[in-house]
This record gives C-alpha cells, structure tokens and sequence, in this order.
C-alpha cells in the first residue's frame, strides 16, 4: 500500500494519515481496553506504596473489596462489589465491540 501510495505521488504525511492510522485503529482500540481493565485490577501497588491512604483517597476497587471482604469480615458485600466490578468489565468490553463494530461498518459503506 505504501509503494501504491509512493507512486501515486503520497507525501509521507498523507501516507501516514491515510494508511498508517487507519491500520492501526483495531490495534489502538483493543490496547486501550486491556489497559482499562488492568487499570480496575490494581491492587498490589497501590496497596503496598500508600496501603489506601492518607484516609482512603487512593483506595482501589480491589483495596475496598478486599478490606470488606477480610478485615470487616462481610463476605455478602465484599461478592455484592465483586459482581459490581465484574458487571463494569463486561459493560466496557460491550462498549468496545459496539464501537469497533460500528467501525467496520463506516469502512464497509465508505
């Protein structure tokens, strides 16, 4: 596609903008939910650099259901917030699909 473009008389911009990003796109999109659901399962670092504090104002999903769950001994709600964060992962993944699908059919009609 690059040579086409070459010859076609593509600058290197226009061939990044036109072909480069575009190719990409799928890539970018699935990085970036990976990212987001490795950010929601954070635990260790957060708990072993500030353990939630001061107070809890870098208190995570996991830091919270952990502490309910263990330290208050309220297995019932720290599952309840397990579900919640389950539930928020899966909408996020939906979301994803949603888009990439709507994605595909713009490059279909286009």
């Amino acid at each position: 596609m690059y040579e086409a473009a070459a010859v076609d008389g593509a600058s290197n911009w226009q061939q990044i903008k036109s072909i480069t990003l575009p190719l990409l796109g799928r890539t970018t999109t699935l990085v970036i939910l990976l990212q987001i659901i490795a950010s929601l399962k954070i635990f260790d670092q957060v708990y072993l650099m500030t353990n939630g504090g001061p107070g809890i104002s870098t208190q995570v999903s996991l830091q919270l259901i952990t502490g309910v769950g263990f330290t208050d001994n309220r297995l019932g709600a720290a599952s309840a917030a397990s579900v919640l964060l389950f539930i928020v992962i899966v909408a996020i993944a939906v979301i994803r699909q949603l888009v990439e699908r709507a994605a595909a059919k713009r490059e279909i009609g286009a």
